[in-house]
C-alpha cells in the first residue's frame, strides 16, 4: 500500500505537476497573445479615425486658405486697413456687402459650416456670415465704422496675444467666444495680412457635422465606445 502511495505521488510530481504548469504558461501565453491582438487592432481603428479626422481638417484648412487669398478678401484688406487706423474706408459697405455674398455662396455648398468672420484687430466683427444668413454691420462701435457683432469687450489680452502672434501662412484651431458652446466646436483662424502686416482674422466656425459623420461610420472593435 505505501508502495502504491509512492508511485502515486511520484507521478503526480514527475507528470501532472509539469503538465499544469505547462498548461498555465500556455494560458498566459495565449491570454498575453490575445491582448496584444486586440490592442493592435483597437489602435488600428483609431489610427485610421485619426487619419479621417485629420483629413477632415486638412479640407478645413484648404478652404479657408483659399477663400482668404479670394479676390472678394483682398478687395476688402484696404478696408480693414482703415480700421486699424480708426477710420471708415470710403467703399465700406459697397465692400462689406460683396464679401457677405461671396461668404454666403461658399457657405451654402460647404458640409458642417457653422459660421464665418472677418475680424479686426481688436477681436472685432466686420463680416458675418452664417447658417444660410448675413448678418449686416448694424451695431455702433467707437470707431466710425459699424459692427456685425457687439464689441468683443469680454477678449482679453491673452486671446488678442494668441492671436497676434498666429502664423500669417497657416490656418491655426483654435476656441474663440460664438454665441453658443453647443453650436460649434472650433474655430479655423488665418491672419490677413495687408502690405506687409497683419489687418485683420479670417476666422470659419465648425459645427462638428463632418467630423460626427466620420465618427459614427467608425467601426467599434470588440464592441467598444468612442468619446
Amino acid at each position: 500500500m505505501r508502495l502504491q502511495q509512492n508511485i502515486f505521488l511520484w507521478i503526480v510530481v514527475s507528470v501532472i505537476m509539469p503538465l499544469t504548469i505547462v498548461i498555465l504558461v500556455l494560458t498566459l501565453y495565449g491570454e498575453q497573445l490575445y491582448r496584444q491582438q486586440i490592442t493592435q487592432e483597437i489602435n488600428s481603428s483609431l489610427s485610421n479615425i485619426s487619419t479621417d479626422l485629420e483629413r477632415s481638417l486638412a479640407y478645413e484648412r484648404s478652404i479657408i486658405l483659399r477663400i482668404a487669398s479670394s479676390f472678394a478678401m483682398r478687395q476688402y484688406l484696404p478696408v480693414l486697413d482703415r480700421a486699424h487706423d480708426g477710420v471708415m474706408h470710403e467703399e465700406f459697405n459697397q465692400r462689406t456687402d460683396n464679401l457677405n455674398r461671396f461668404l454666403l455662396s461658399f457657405h451654402d455648398i460647404l458640409l458642417g459650416q457653422g459660421t464665418f468672420r472677418v475680424l479686426d484687430l481688436q477681436g472685432n466683427t466686420l463680416v458675418k456670415v452664417g447658417f444660410g444668413r448675413i448678418t449686416p454691420p448694424s451695431f455702433d462701435g467707437f470707431e466710425s465704422f459699424p459692427y456685425a457683432e457687439y464689441e468683443r469687450s469680454l477678449i482679453d489680452a491673452d486671446m488678442l496675444e494668441q492671436l497676434n502672434d498666429l502664423n500669417p501662412t497657416e490656418v491655426s484651431f483654435l476656441t474663440l467666444m460664438q454665441e453658443s458652446r453647443e453650436s460649434s466646436i472650433l474655430d479655423s483662424v488665418v491672419p490677413l495680412r495687408y502690405q506687409g502686416r497683419t489687418v485683420g482674422f479670417l476666422v470659419s466656425s465648425l459645427t462638428g457635422l463632418q467630423l460626427d459623420y466620420i465618427l459614427q461610420l467608425a467601426p467599434r472593435p470588440y464592441q467598444g465606445t468612442l468619446t
